[in-house]
């Protein structure tokens, strides 16, 4: 919020207020600070009970639910792919609206396995973070969930999985569109859409396996847990998920770019949305 105090500890010292003014600047190891902290974390159980009351009023207010249409949504998709991987995988993301579904569906409960671009994120960033994570840890299963707009940025990395046989399931989230710049340009531009729609996008399925890999297309909630299945028992080379989603389905809740927290918009607004920049 507007009134929070705000630390920022860093090991750079050219990072401090790089961004955002804080009241306290701490130039030290992360690690450091934090057993610092730690001492002082008994005063503060108090104020820690009031605030985790707090978060259990607001998972019940707003729980995490949506809508199944004709189409197949990116948040089944997510949670299919949890169920038939027991939570035990390791998951990246690229950047977009499917990051924040699978934030939301995705359920982290054990460090080192969830992979993801945040603050000045990048698009592209899933598929090659999950050929890192499997070289890394062989014995686990890793997932990349990426959208259409992001995988074409890095896609020719599918040759660097099958040239070292690196067993990644990525799942092309395909909506047929720059999701959540579309999103934007709904809800602040009064749904002037300007470079955001990708309906001609190629069938990334069949392109994959020109490049050596496995092929899989999506199109249907009938083939969904079979497609799946059928992606997480393949062992010796990467394999490329293409599912057909819902195509303009919103992230709620989100705030607006450069807003404090106090801003977040829970639900789809009943008007036009004021531009985060304050013009149309």
């Amino acid at each position: 919020g507007k009134n929070a105090f705000k630390a920022h500890v860093d090991v750079d010292e050219a990072e401090i207020n790089k961004i955002i003014a804080v009241n306290i600047g701490v130039v030290s190891d992360a690690q450091v600070a934090l057993d610092c902290m730690i001492e002082h974390v008994d005063a503060a159980v108090k104020t820690r009970a009031a605030w985790l009351r707090v978060v259990q009023k607001n998972k019940a207010d707003y729980p995490l639910a949506y809508e199944r249409g004709e189409q197949l949504t990116m948040q089944e998709v997510i949670e299919e792919v949890y169920e038939q991987t027991g939570g035990d995988a390791i998951a990246t993301t690229d950047v977009g609206q499917h990051q924040m579904w699978a934030a939301h569906f995705w359920k982290v409960d054990k460090p080192d396995t969830w992979v993801t671009s945040g603050g000045a994120g990048t698009m592209g960033y899933g598929m090659p973070a999950a050929i890192g994570a499997k070289i890394a840890k062989p014995e686990r299963e890793v997932v990349a969930f990426v959208g259409d707009g992001g995988y074409q940025m890095t896609m020719a990395e599918v040759m660097t999985a099958v040239r070292y046989k690196v067993p990644i399931k990525v799942f092309v989230l395909d909506n047929e569109y720059l999701g959540m710049v579309r999103q934007w340009q709904e809800l602040f531009h009064e749904n002037r859409e300007s470079a955001v729609d990708m309906s001609d996008n190629p069938n990334f399925a069949e392109i994959a396996k020109l490049q050596g890999a496995e092929g899989i297309y999506i199109d249907s909630r009938d083939d969904l847990a079979g497609g799946v299945n059928k992606a997480l028992a393949v062992k010796d080379k990467p394999v490329i998920v293409q599912v057909k989603v819902e195509k303009t389905d919103n992230v709620y809740p989100f705030i607006p770019a450069g807003a404090p927290y106090t801003d977040m918009h829970i639900h789809a607004p009943e008007t036009p949305l004021a531009s985060p920049t304050g013009s149309t």
